[in-house]
């Protein structure tokens, strides 16, 4: 696939993908795939992409040449992370776009437009008319249980007391809501850590599958009579991403506002805080200080609370393993041609010492 694409300097250490000249034909029948080949099916996507004219193709420079050079050690097992980026030039000929979001300058479309393509934005007139913060942020307690950022590795890792650390998080969970009913997330079933709907098997009214929030839960009203949340479902990017972004312009913070802070927040106002008429107390749990600290920016007012000491999952003390080899092992058969030796020896030391008492 890499003698159809030319990939070019775009900032340091990040490569700009495009077909490579007299590869186009090549590239749509890949994108086609009339035959319904698996190879090409593989690449479709990426085929798609570069044939766009409008799509800015970005992966990192030392990943692309780890699997393109001919002697390549491979360090990083043939993986590598594809970015592709509408340009906002495909509007241009419209009259005017207007994206509608919650937070829109906070989303990943706003900080990519405006920091790779210089994009302007100006804010709609009808916005001005709309409440521009959260005046019931009074209503809410955030809970969390550990300082550091969760990620979906250190969730898998092992607790003590059994299961890993998002298992454990979850029996702290239910039992620190006690039979009340909440609604929660968890990554969904065919990822790392996913899990199904109807994954708790404790009869104690956890996690009741009918208030599981889904994937996108943006302007969804029907759980508003709700007060408690348990959004336990990680939105983190591996460090090869963060670190393409972040030759892009996009620190890792501002990917963490923009994609797992923005959806706590809106999984959070799933509940009665959306209510500007309610007035009981919006409990939420949230595995860790970063994402309680980013929604309590946003609603002014909150109190932020560790979780109750005895709930919090401690995670397993690892393993120790015995002396690193050596390399001189031996094999079986030369430990038993040197037990034979010795108990020989022992024999003989054991006759000559007979002979000398006698």
């Amino acid at each position: 696939m890499q003698h159809l694409i030319e990939a070019t300097p775009y900032r340091e250490g990040v490569l700009r993908l495009q077909p490579a000249i007299g590869a186009e034909n090549r590239l749509d029948w890949i994108r086609k795939n009339p035959h319904g080949c698996e190879v090409n099916a593989l690449f479709s996507d990426l085929a798609a992409n570069l044939l766009d004219p409008m799509r800015h193709i970005f992966v990192l420079e030392d990943r692309w040449k780890d699997i393109t050079r001919a002697y390549s050690p491979h360090a990083y097992g043939g993986e590598i992370d594809i970015l592709s980026i509408l340009h906002p030039d495909r509007f241009k000929s419209w009259q005017a776009m207007t994206m509608m979001a919650a937070r829109a300058d906070a989303t990943m479309t706003h900080l990519l437009w405006s920091r790779l393509f210089n994009q302007r934005f100006s804010e709609h007139p009808l916005q001005t008319g709309l409440p521009s913060q959260h005046t019931n942020g009074n209503r809410l307690l955030l809970r969390y249980f550990r300082q550091d950022r969760a990620t979906r590795a250190m969730l898998a890792r092992k607790a003590e007391g059994g299961g890993t650390m998002q298992v454990a998080m979850c029996r702290s969970v239910a039992a620190h809501y006690k039979g009340r009913p909440f609604l929660w997330t968890l990554p969904q079933s065919g990822v790392d850590g996913g899990v199904r709907d109807n994954f708790w098997k404790a009869d104690d009214g956890a996690f009741r599958p009918k208030l599981r929030l889904p994937g996108r839960s943006f302007g969804l009203n029907q759980w508003r009579e709700h007060h408690n949340l348990a959004l336990l479902s990680p939105i983190n990017l591996s460090p090869s991403q963060y670190l393409l972004l972040d030759l892009l312009g996009v620190p890792p913070d501002d990917v963490f506002e923009a994609l797992s802070a923005t959806i706590l927040y809106q999984d959070l106002c799933r509940s009665s805080i959306r209510d500007p008429a309610a007035t009981e107390c919006v409990e939420c749990v949230v595995p860790c200080l970063p994402s309680a600290a980013a929604l309590a920016r946003l609603l002014p007012g909150c109190r932020v609370k560790i979780m109750p000491e005895e709930l919090i999952p401690v995670l397993a003390e690892p393993v120790k393993r015995g002396p690193r080899p050596s390399g001189a092992a031996m094999s079986e058969a030369e430990r038993q041609r040197k037990s034979r030796a010795a108990r020989r020896a022992a024999m003989q030391h054991a006759r000559e010492r007979a002979k000398e008492s006698v």
